[in-house]
């Protein structure tokens, strides 16, 4: 048994020396680089893109349902509405009719920037990011950033010249070619990975590099109501184009490459760096394919109600019975996302001693299923208001299934790992994007919270997966032990490097 401290693990982990060689400890248990403080601006890079992206993503998704409902109903007033707020609350008026037609237009035109943004991310994910093994971290943190400006710097002149929606979708496209924010997280946590050590120091920093959006949505949300009452839309597009071009510099400038000049000298061919992105899957190991199989099946189904749920949760709260501000909306982000970071990076540093990453996830998931749950019976301010509450964990679910599958992976496969990871995410984006929205579309006349029951579901899902994970190999190692049993099911190989 590992030695945690001066307590024993709660739930029993197999010791790394017990169950791998020493060829395979030490191929797993190395880093790329010894880190110095440059190294660690990876986090601040991070952070500085979340919070142009957040901020860039939250201006637009305000301006679509304003701009849909100027063009429809441009002779209609406001003086019926809550304080800031394009919302009617006295369903049997035309105005009640008309918010839920423009709420239904703003969800089908989130489906067509997904698929925009979506398509084309897919094979930017796959091909740019399984390169990174051998082209290096920054190209690719440069390549999506320059793709978010570009987007950004479009869309600054849809709003200006009040252009139809469809334009938005140029940038989209743009952005979308480069890979878009999830190139830049399968390039920071294949950074963090050549960083760190495996185990709880790579845990730990990949679980802080997750945190990076949960950040940027404490600032982006608390300022971006309030910055487009006060200011309009056009600033906060120049505020985001700043910013990003600000993280190109540090990213030129203050940012290391982890990669050495060696290995970006000998470049594979491309089909071969496509080949190992998918070979976690579809290959033999001894750390067992159907580990990676199953953890990604969970990463997908708790990815797609973080993903999906943001714009629907933002559409939620606008309408009515809540009918609730930008500001307030806001304000609402910010401090539920506080309460849940502080949570989140307490959790995973305490739990860490009792449990495997595995076992913390599926708690997180199902913190998020009754916090789903609670959004989607609301009716009142308070039940939204207890929401976080039940959801104070669920932000460890997606690093901790990060952290899982990097300590599998050999060193010089991070960057493929962490790409086929965010090949899985941008097919989740796009997905969930049409998904949820679609679902939102559909029933927010009949049942506008049902949407947040589907999300539950997912998360349940995810949580029985990630308990799997932990069981199974355990059974196995059991039965292997019992006199004249030779169990080896297909498929599942030797418990070696189960952690």
């Amino acid at each position: 048994m590992s030695n945690h401290g001066d307590r024993d693990p709660i739930i029993e982990r197999p010791d790394a020396d017990a169950e791998c060689d020493e060829d395979e400890v030490e191929k797993h248990d190395s880093c790329a680089v010894n880190p110095t403080w440059r190294h660690y601006l990876i986090g601040p890079v991070l952070v500085l893109y979340m919070v142009s992206m957040m901020l860039f993503f939250l201006s637009t998704m305000f301006y679509i349902p304003q701009f849909i409902k100027e063009q429809k109903y441009p002779n209609e007033s406001n003086t019926n509405a809550t304080e800031g707020s394009v919302c009617y609350q006295n369903k049997s008026s035309i105005e009640y009719t008309h918010q839920q037609n423009v709420t239904e237009d703003a969800a089908i035109w989130n489906i067509y920037f997904t698929l925009a943004a979506g398509i084309p991310s897919i094979i930017a994910t796959i091909v740019l990011g399984s390169h990174t093994d051998t082209m290096g971290r920054k190209s690719l943190l440069t390549l999506c950033c320059l793709g978010l400006l570009t987007n950004i710097l479009l869309s600054s002149m849809c709003v200006i010249q009040q252009l139809p929606l469809v334009y938005f979708i140029i940038g989209y496209v743009i952005e979308g070619g480069t890979g878009g924010f999830v190139n830049v997280f399968q390039a920071s946590f294949s950074y963090m990975a050549d960083i760190t050590r495996v185990g709880k120091s790579r845990s730990f920093g990949i679980a802080l590099l997750e945190l990076a959006p949960a950040i940027a949505v404490v600032f982006t949300s608390l300022v971006t109501g309030y910055y487009i009452q006060a200011y309009g839309y056009i600033y906060p597009y120049i505020t985001t184009a700043l910013l990003t071009i600000l993280n190109l510099a540090l990213i030129h400038f203050g940012l290391p490459e982890t990669v050495g000049m060696e290995i970006r000298e000998r470049r594979k061919p491309l089909c071969q760096n496509v080949k190992n992105v998918f070979s976690f899957f579809i290959e033999k190991s001894s750390t067992g394919g159907w580990k990676y199989f199953v953890a990604i099946c969970a990463f997908f189904l708790a990815a797609t109600t973080v993903l999906g749920g943001t714009t629907v949760g933002t559409l939620y709260k606008l309408d009515s019975p809540f009918c609730w501000n930008p500001g307030k909306i806001g304000l609402y982000e910010s401090v539920t996302t506080v309460l849940q970071l502080i949570c989140a990076i307490l959790l995973v540093k305490g739990l860490q001693r009792w449990f495997p990453e595995e076992v913390i996830g599926a708690i997180g998931s199902a913190s998020a299923v009754v916090s789903a749950v609670l959004v989607a019976s609301a009716r009142s301010d308070v039940m939204l208001y207890l929401a976080p509450v039940g959801g104070i964990c669920s932000n460890v679910t997606l690093p901790m299934i990060r952290a899982f599958m990097s300590k599998m992976a050999p060193q010089d496969k991070q960057g493929a790992l962490f790409a086929s990871i965010a090949a899985v995410e941008t097919v989740c984006n796009m997905v969930s994007g049409l998904m949820i929205s679609a679902i939102f579309a559909a029933t927010v006349k009949m049942y506008s919270g049902f949407v947040f029951f589907v999300m539950a579901g997912y998360n349940a899902i995810a949580g029985i997966l990630l308990i799997s994970l932990f069981i199974i190999p355990k059974l196995t190692r059991k039965m292997k032990k019992r006199p004249g049993t030779d169990v080896q099911p297909d498929g599942i190989e030797p418990a070696v490097n189960s952690y």
